[in-house]
């Protein structure tokens, strides 16, 4: 009693003192280490400004400054060191020393294509005569090996034969190239009619409004379960019956005047490539063809309607020798250069055309050998090192293991660094033609195939809400001794510098070279930051970037904020630690409170709700118990949808299909998996910047965490497969799912719950239960209440377990018959029908 008032006293107390926030410069922190630490977490801001006034006033001579010293006194070949230095000096009291950066450095003109050596065009004509005669010997013998009477006709053969035999029959190819595809892939494909559903009154009713929506929700997702999906998680599903949305006005007008809009010329010369990679134009084998459209079967069909599916059907020789023909000819046929477009929405209720992406779709052949030439282009002529989009290589892990790297070298080294991340606005439908063909023939393409590059890109159009148009636009810093500059992925840019001032250089003249391609960068959605090497503090400081982009300026990026880059949360820091629980929370809220089925809500959860968060879980900063947390909250939802019991073991709900479990992903074993194999890829890149920025030192943290054993209780995995094994030893040592162990591998048993599309929905809950062995008995209940009595109801003198009323109480005894004479009447019907007795 006397311990009880002395501890209500020092409540009472405690609760009386006034509250008083502890001030940046308040002692009780205790050293200035602690304080200054205290600051930085707490008070970031502040810690900042007051760090801004150590910067010193002068900074060492960089590297890129030392470069520009010495490109500036190569101007002036004829005068000393001596001499430049004096007449600087005495120019310093006359005029400014600094002119525009246009007029710092006289510009070399670039060197264009024409070819130094005058036998050059001789020696081109020769391999392009060479490189046709070869693709057409290849076309005949593949075209007369495999007849086939939708491909390899009698004109398409004699079209090569006559093109081996005539050189001067070429102009008359591309004619018969089009006649011949106009019979063998007609258009099959017709625009749909786009109605827009007048908006019905919502029922006010909660009954009424409660049958729409599951009316609504089961009608889009069966007709498309991932359309339907997006609109299950949006929560668009409250505000069912709700029509498509009206198209905004003027959408075909605005699609079709930038479509049409003619390109304007690229005026910079272009560059003669070292060599010409003439390679990319061998013949194209069967085994190719083949390859490549197995890769491409759940690929859509274009307005012939042929599908790769259907390709795989037709010899695939005969394939092969229709592309030679195509290549040797450098012609496209026309009916290959019409593509249909799809204007998918960016937003979730768009108000202007803008507001749409445009996705094209061909025809599978010509896609065929794109595709195909794009894996040759990838070999024989490499795009810049630090491209890392469109190649194959695990590009979005190398590029933000390589910006995480930098930006924590610059930190912990520290280094002075000003980091600029761009977009590029409408990067994909606003480039020039004529840029594509420049830097094709830049980097080594041969003329043949920069003909049929122009050929296509000349005579493509599309269907756009139903109508055909044309196409005239195509939809410094250091480590391991590596200066890298920039980071690309496709369209998605991340530029380097030393300082603000030069950074401010670089994007001018990227700004002038993307408005010669016909391309602007989108500065709303463009950051910037600067980080400041402190010499004598051994730290860095965060500093304002301001630097702009046709005189808007771009947001600097402050010590709390952050941006995505690839999808991938940073910060000025590198990565920022990914903590999903709201994210998932508000998917299995939406899941739970829609009108769904107990299997959909399992299949939404499998197919959607978990792949949505593996991206930043795999590439971000992610702790082990935050996945822990996350499974937490995944079984929970999953035990509610299909009224399990708490005490249902975790092993039946992350157990395969075929073991006996029901197949729930594990995020805890999942990812850290997922994470080891996107280092090694990482480790083994073929740049050594990659690998040194995945090894810097004060990177290492992210990379041990990475590199730990995946545990699940006492147990270390080491494969995905240990995974797989330890939950299916761990389902069957337990009491409910011992009998699991007989019919696990068993296809029919198992058919039910891999595709419960037809399963009522009371009978899928019951048929869940019955597979772990939750149902309520006797026996079961007795575990929880320690009751005595667990003698079966039917008086049989037997333990009241599952297996018992299944199989041997006499009270279930006609339904076991009903049970065999139904196994039985439905074995005979499959065998008569087989035609056996």
């Amino acid at each position: 009693m006397t311990l009880f008032l002395t501890m209500r006293s020092s409540l009472r107390t405690f609760q009386e003192w006034p509250y008083t926030e502890l001030s940046l410069g308040d002692s009780s922190l205790g050293s200035a280490r602690g304080r200054s630490l205290h600051t930085k977490s707490a008070h970031p801001v502040e810690y900042f400004e007051g760090r801004s006034r150590l910067a010193p006033s002068r900074t060492n001579w960089s590297a890129q400054e030392d470069y520009l010293l010495r490109r500036c006194a190569t101007a002036f070949p004829t005068r000393s060191e001596e001499a430049l230095y004096s007449r600087l000096r005495s120019l310093h009291g006359q005029e400014p020393l600094l002119a525009p950066p246009a007029l710092v450095l006289p510009v070399d003109p670039t060197p264009t294509t024409s070819y130094s050596n005058p036998t050059a065009p001789v020696i081109e004509q020769s391999q392009n005569q060479a490189y046709r005669d070869s693709l057409l010997h290849s076309a005949v013998e593949l075209l007369a090996e495999s007849p086939c009477a939708g491909l390899a006709t009698e004109e398409l053969l004699s079209l090569a034969l006559d093109l081996l035999m005539d050189e001067d029959r070429l102009s008359e190819a591309g004619a018969r190239l089009d006649s011949h595809a106009l019979s063998v892939f007609p258009k099959r494909w017709s625009p749909g009619v786009h109605r827009r559903p007048v908006a019905k009154a919502r029922p006010l009713n909660g009954r009424s409004r409660r049958r729409a929506q599951y009316a609504e929700v089961q009608a889009r997702l069966a007709k498309n379960f991932k359309a339907g999906a997006q609109f299950v998680l949006s929560g668009d599903w409250r505000t069912a019956p709700c029509p498509e949305s009206p198209l905004p006005p003027g959408m075909f007008e605005f699609w079709r005047e930038l479509t049409e809009r003619p390109s304007n010329p690229d005026p910079r010369p272009t560059i003669t490539p070292a060599t010409v990679a003439w390679a990319i134009l061998d013949p194209i084998s069967p085994t190719e063809v083949t390859r490549n459209l197995r890769l491409m079967q759940d690929s859509a069909a274009g307005i012939d309607g042929l599908s790769a599916k259907d390709l795989l059907r037709w010899p695939p020789s005969a394939i092969a020798g229709y592309l030679n023909v195509i290549l040797a000819t450098c012609h496209m046929p026309a009916q290959h250069c019409i593509c249909r477009t799809t204007l998918v929405p960016k937003a979730r209720s768009p108000k202007s055309p803008s507001e749409f992406r445009p996705i094209a779709v061909s025809n599978v052949l010509p896609r065929l050998l794109t595709r195909i030439l794009a894996q040759r282009w990838s070999r024989h002529c490499p795009t810049s090192r630090f491209q890392f989009g469109f190649q194959e290589r695990d590009g979005t892990a190398e590029a933000t293991a390589l910006l995480h790297g930098m930006l924590r070298h610059a930190v912990s080294a520290p280094r002075s660094i000003a980091v600029a991340v761009l977009d590029v606005a409408k990067a994909f439908d606003s480039v020039n033609h004529g840029t594509l063909l420049r830097a094709a023939a830049a980097h080594g393409a041969p003329p043949p195939l920069l003909t049929l590059l122009a050929s296509s890109y000349s005579r493509t159009s599309t269907y756009i809400l139903g109508t055909e148009v044309r196409c005239l636009r195509g939809l410094g810093f250091e480590m391991d001794g590596v200066t890298v500059d920039c980071i690309a992925y496709a369209d998605d840019l991340v530029l380097f510098a030393e300082s603000p001032q030069r950074l401010q250089q670089r994007l001018d003249g990227l700004a002038n070279g993307l408005s010669h391609a016909g391309m602007v960068l989108n500065s709303a959605k463009c950051v910037a930051f600067y980080v400041q090497a402190l010499g004598k503090e051994k730290s860095a400081c965060l500093r304002p970037c301001d630097v702009s982009i046709g005189g808007s300026a771009l947001r600097s990026l402050g010590p709390t904020d952050t941006f995505k880059y690839l999808g991938v949360p940073f910060s000025y820091r590198g990565k920022v630690t990914v903590s999903h629980h709201s994210v998932l929370y508000n998917m299995l809220q939406e899941v739970t409170k829609a009108p769904l089925k107990p299997q959909q809500r399992l299949s939404l959860l499998k197919q959607h709700c978990v792949p949505k968060l593996l991206h930043e879980l795999v590439l971000g900063a992610v702790h082990r118990n935050t996945l822990k947390r996350l499974d937490v909250q995944i079984r929970q939802a999953v035990r509610l949808w299909l009224r399990l019991p708490t005490d249902t073991p975790t092993s039946f709900l992350h157990a395969a299909v075929r073991d006996g479990g029901i197949g729930v992903p594990c995020l805890a074993v999942m990812v850290p998996f997922a994470k080891k194999r996107r280092l090694d890829s990482v480790l083994s890149s073929q740049e050594p910047a990659v690998r040194a920025a995945a090894t810097v030192p004060s990177a290492l943290p992210g990379m041990r965490m990475a590199a730990q054993p995946v545990r699940l209780g006492q147990t270390v995995l080491a494969s995905k497969l240990d995974a797989k094994e330890y939950w299916r030893t761990s389902l069957y040592e337990s009491a409910d799912g011992r009998p699991l162990l007989h019919f696990a591998n068993s296809t029919c048993a198992n058919h039910w719950l891999s595709s419960p599309v037809r399963v009522f929905p009371w009978l899928f809950l019951r048929g869940i239960q019955l597979r772990a062995g939750v149902l309520s008995t006797k026996a079961r209940r007795s575990r929880r209440t320690g009751r005595e009595d667990v003698l079966c109801r039917g008086e049989c003198g037997q333990r009241e377990t599952l297996f018992h009323i299944l199989q041997c109480c006499h009270l279930t005894h006609h339904a076991r018959v009903w049970r065999h004479n139904l196994v039985m009447r439905l074995l005979a019907q499959r065998l008569l029908k087989d035609g056996r007795e």
